[in-house]
């Protein structure tokens, strides 16, 4: 989210410097895809710790029990 703050706040400010000078611009990639590609990344980020936390949970459940009973 942070990241994605960040990125509105420069686009919002290269707008105005653009709107100041009297004419209109268009960053490149548009803001969507700006965000769009935070947005993917974020959730890669959430799949992998979930992922991990699988592995972890697992290993914690089965640590409590004898190895013939795994």
């Amino acid at each position: 989210m942070a990241l994605i703050l960040r990125e509105h706040v420069q686009l919002d400010h290269a707008e105005r410097v653009c709107l100041a000078q009297g004419f209109t611009c268009w960053p490149e990639p548009s803001a969507f895809m700006r965000f769009a590609i935070y947005g993917f990344i974020a959730l890669a980020e959430v799949v992998v710790l979930f992922s991990v936390s699988l592995k972890v949970e697992t290993r914690l459940r089965r640590r409590g029990y004898a190895p013939e009973w795994r």
